[in-house]
């Protein structure tokens, strides 16, 4: 899949590609250069464990 990069350095994710990875306007992402290519992943998500009941549940860490 071929996309473009406009003048102000911006890439277009076609929507196909857009649809499959479930990506969202507003969708943060990190950029990395690895061996001449540039990947695209997206964040870890901040959270951390609590106990509850007799388990563990994750809490997200709202900023």
């Amino acid at each position: 899949m071929r996309t473009t990069i406009d003048g102000a350095g911006r890439v277009v994710i076609l929507k196909p590609l857009r649809d499959a990875l479930d990506i969202g306007a507003g969708q943060e992402v990190e950029l990395q250069e690895r061996d001449g290519c540039m990947e695209i992943a997206f964040p870890p998500t901040p959270m951390h464990l609590t106990k509850l009941g007799k388990g563990l549940a994750g809490v997200l860490q709202l900023r």
